[in-house]
C-alpha cells in the first residue's frame, strides 16, 4: 500500500473511502428494495431479510453518527472555509 504523505492526499483518501461506503450502502439497500419487490410480486420470501434489515440499518447508524459525532466536526474545524458544507452534511444524515 502506498504512503500518503500530504495533508491533501490524506484528505482525498478520506474523501474516497466515503464515497465508496455511500456506494456500498447504496447498493446494499438497493439489493434489499430488489428482494423485497420481488417476493411482493409473487417470488419467494427472501430468506434473511430480517437479519439484513437489521444489520443494514445498524450499519447506517454507526455510520452516520461517526460522520456526525467525528468525523464532519473535525473535518470543519481543520479546513473552516468548508465548514458550512460539513454542517450541510450533518444535517442531511442526522
Amino acid at each position: 500500500m502506498d504512503e500518503i504523505d500530504s495533508p491533501g492526499e490524506r484528505f482525498a483518501a478520506f474523501g474516497d473511502q466515503l464515497v465508496r461506503v455511500h456506494g456500498w450502502l447504496r447498493a446494499e439497500l438497493a439489493r434489499l428494495s430488489d428482494d423485497v419487490d420481488a417476493y411482493l410480486d409473487g417470488g419467494a420470501p427472501p430468506r434473511t431479510l430480517e437479519a439484513h434489515c437489521l444489520t443494514f440499518c445498524a450499519a447506517l447508524e454507526r455510520h452516520h453518527t461517526g460522520e456526525d459525532d467525528d468525523a464532519f466536526p473535525a473535518l470543519a474545524e481543520r479546513h473552516p472555509n468548508w465548514r458550512p458544507r460539513w454542517t450541510g452534511c450533518a444535517r442531511t444524515t442526522g
